[in-house]
């Protein structure tokens, strides 16, 4: 059997399971952006804020022909709270856009190790070691993979190519979807 380049098997129980390894492109990049962005900033948490301001917005114009007063004072209040909404939603992509740059430099190797006791991965930035007890659960966001940490443990965002489907699922056989390590 052929393996891909950069992957290989290991031995089982207690020694290596799976390793591969990547050079991050401008895709990888993107795809743990993204996912940062979409771990600080849920989808539902858009969607409400989308439909919540300009509800309140419209409102605030009716209330300013029908009582001008009240009208202003809300119509002032809901544009400071649109300003600060977008403000905060600039502000984490911001973050995300550094913690995706410094955390997978363009042209970095990225290595990871997948074996019985955890995952483990190196750049040159950055080296960890994490028992599958640190994490409650996996999520896949946009081209990337997020292992969602305890309470007290980072959490991991890993470019999507970084992985394949039998990394993938070892890791999720791992990872028990309530939280407790298998």
């Amino acid at each position: 059997m052929r393996m891909p380049a950069g992957r290989r098997p290991g031995k089982i129980w207690g020694r290596v399971v799976h390793e591969s390894s990547i050079v991050v492109d401008a895709g990888d990049q993107k795809a743990v952006r993204r996912a940062v962005v979409e771990t600080s900033l849920p989808r539902r948490s858009s969607v409400i804020l989308a439909i919540a301001l300009p509800a309140v917005l419209a409102l605030s114009g009716l209330l300013l022909l029908v009582n001008g007063m009240l009208g202003a004072l809300m119509l002032g209040a809901t544009a400071m709270l649109a300003v600060a909404a977008l403000w905060l939603v600039m502000l984490i992509r911001r973050t995300a856009d550094r913690i995706a740059e410094r955390a997978v430099p363009l042209g970095a190797r990225i290595e990871l190790r997948v074996d019985v006791e955890g995952i483990a991965g190196r750049s040159p930035l950055l080296a960890f070691q994490a028992p599958w007890s640190s994490f409650e659960g996996v999520a896949h966001a946009r081209g990337a993979l997020v292992l969602r940490a305890a309470p007290g443990a980072p959490t991991l965002f890993i470019p999507g190519r970084a992985i394949d489907r039998e990394m993938l699922a070892l890791i999720e056989s791992r990872i028990a979807p309530s939280g407790a390590s298998r």
